[in-house]
């Protein structure tokens, strides 16, 4: 199953060429169209590293964990 994180790996390189792509066709400047896709990407890597950030599993005793007794 695909997580948010294997998503936003995903959505980086669209977004850069997904929004600069178009507006290059519209007519904008390469030079403004670049860095306005760079910025969404951007604003994506820093929703999965801020907002939505991994977070530590708690390790359970099946597992080997300290509580365990072997």
């Amino acid at each position: 199953m695909t997580q948010y994180h294997d998503l936003v790996l995903l959505f980086i390189p669209l977004a850069l060429f997904g929004v600069a792509g178009p507006l290059t066709l519209a007519g904008v400047n390469l030079s403004i169209a670049v860095p306005i896709g760079a910025g969404i990407a951007i604003a994506i890597m820093a929703h999965a590293l801020f907002v939505r950030a991994r977070r530590d599993q708690p390790v359970s005793a099946s597992v080997g964990g300290p509580e365990s007794t072997q």
